[in-house]
């Protein structure tokens, strides 16, 4: 019992640990993507170097697909990381499915045996069927 506890509070601990990871990545990713943004912003509206050229519709159209491009990434590296990061969840999590339908499949041919028993039993004819036993107190009452 002891041992299981142990795993118990060892699997909370590691999942945990992976939220914790999984929450920095997307953290880091999304002030990328931000930061990114920004600044791709400031470029294309000619901001970060103070000039105050005319912007071109090409210059834009490359501007705009530059962020769209960036952000993609930055979602990219995201799902990549959660991925890396979630794979020994899902793995603990398939284990313990495995396990439990192992225990259901296990339950469920018990039972089957169960009623093929009693199946068996009620088919027989009375003489052959083992004796009822009363309880002792109902003996006693007769």
């Amino acid at each position: 019992m002891t041992e299981t506890m142990t795993q118990d509070e060892t699997m909370t601990t590691v999942t945990q640990e992976h939220f914790t990871r999984a929450t920095r990545i997307g953290q880091d990713a999304i002030s990328t993507a931000v930061r990114t943004w920004g600044e791709s912003v400031q470029s294309a509206l000619g901001m970060r170097t103070g000039d105050a050229e005319v912007l071109t519709p090409d210059h834009l159209i490359h501007v705009c697909f530059d962020i769209a491009a960036d952000v993609l990434e930055a979602q990219r590296e995201l799902a990549e990381g959660l991925l890396v990061i979630g794979h020994p969840a899902i793995a603990a999590m398939n284990r313990a499915a495995r396990e439990a339908a192992g225990a259901i499949q296990h339950a469920a041919h018990d039972a089957a045996e169960e009623v093929d028993r009693a199946v068996s039993t009620a088919q027989r004819p009375r003489a052959e069927r083992p004796p009822v036993r009363a309880n002792a107190a109902a003996q006693k009452d007769r």
